[in-house]
């Protein structure tokens, strides 16, 4: 039997469906991988609060650099701790206790568990951070909306629908 995925067709629904799960199969892939098809994004620390909340879109983190206030230009990147916790003012090794301040001031550091990013210090004020990663593209779920994801890989991604519609 034919599929008619059409406008209004009987499997129209079915297909975008289909292309869905293949973008979010071949996303889940990418994350994985660094500095492929990275993204940019940006976010705000809020002043005295420790944490703010990850992007629910983000699904990989390449760097983060601190946004210069007076030209809106990245300034510095921030160091990424590995150690769970280290972002706190207690962080008994070196060379996380070179730069850190137990007062409030502008982050130079942060940990993140992928639900919050810790900064070190703690900001004293609203800072922008620019996100280079990569966030999640719109799920597919009309036909007129834009495919944003390079060409190349429309195809492989149309092979892949094709192949989970006839599961």
């Amino acid at each position: 039997n034919e599929l008619d995925t059409s406008s209004g067709g009987a499997d129209e629904s079915r297909a975008l469906s289909a292309l869905d799960m293949a973008q979010d199969a071949f996303e889940a892939v990418i994350a994985g991988v660094p500095e492929i098809l990275g993204t940019v994004g940006t976010m705000t620390t809020a002043a005295s609060t420790e944490t703010t909340t990850w992007p629910s879109t983000l699904m990989r983190v390449d760097s983060l650099w601190m946004i210069n206030s007076q030209n809106s230009l990245p300034s510095y990147k921030l160091n990424e701790i590995q150690d769970v916790g280290g972002q706190s003012a207690s962080a008994p090794f070196w060379p996380a206790t070179a730069n850190y301040s137990a007062s409030p001031g502008q982050p130079w550091g942060y940990f993140t568990n992928r639900v919050n990013f810790y900064w070190a210090p703690v900001p004293d004020a609203i800072y922008t951070v620019r996100v280079y990663g990569y966030y999640e593209k719109t799920a597919i779920t009309l036909r007129s909306q834009t495919f944003e994801l390079p060409n190349q890989v429309a195809a492989p991604m149309a092979s892949f629908a094709v192949r989970m519609m006839s599961i």
